[in-house]
């Protein structure tokens, strides 16, 4: 099952503890000089072995979602599928998609996985998500 932690949420912090703040600080910087903040959401999305997202798609083109990757663990089979076009990523590695194309996520799903076995927290695959005002739009 798939875990989200939101750090900004409709442009609003909303957890800032520990590491999580110079984070939230380095997207607050992005913002442009009459004060707007092109990023209104940012989250770490946590994903287990043999996990997978269904595909789905955002609310609208009026936005841009970048994945930074913070930890790929060793699973196989990690890769997002957006408009049919698979990306795979990579630690420390970021890239950037119109999430109001169809899009799903796969990781360590093969058809020997098993969900009920346990796993080290290494093996999870870990994104900084971040939505952004798609500037073609605004």
């Amino acid at each position: 099952m798939p875990h989200a932690a939101a750090l900004i949420k409709h442009n609003n912090v909303v957890f800032s503890g520990g590491a999580f703040l110079r984070v939230i600080e380095k997207l607050r910087e992005l913002s442009d000089p009459n004060g707007s903040a092109p990023v209104f959401s940012a989250k770490l999305s946590l994903l287990y072995p043999g996990t997978s997202i269904n595909p789905h798609t955002g609310p609208s083109n009026a936005r841009l979602r970048a994945h930074l990757c913070v930890q790929l663990g060793a699973a196989p089979g990690g890769k997002l599928i957006v408009a049919g076009e698979e990306r795979g990523w990579k630690a420390g590695e970021a890239f950037v998609f119109d999430d109001s194309f169809e899009h799903e996520v796969v990781y360590g799903v093969d058809s020997s996985s098993d969900v009920g076995v346990h796993f080290d927290f290494e093996e999870v695959r870990i994104v900084l998500i971040v939505d952004f005002w798609h500037p073609q739009t605004r």
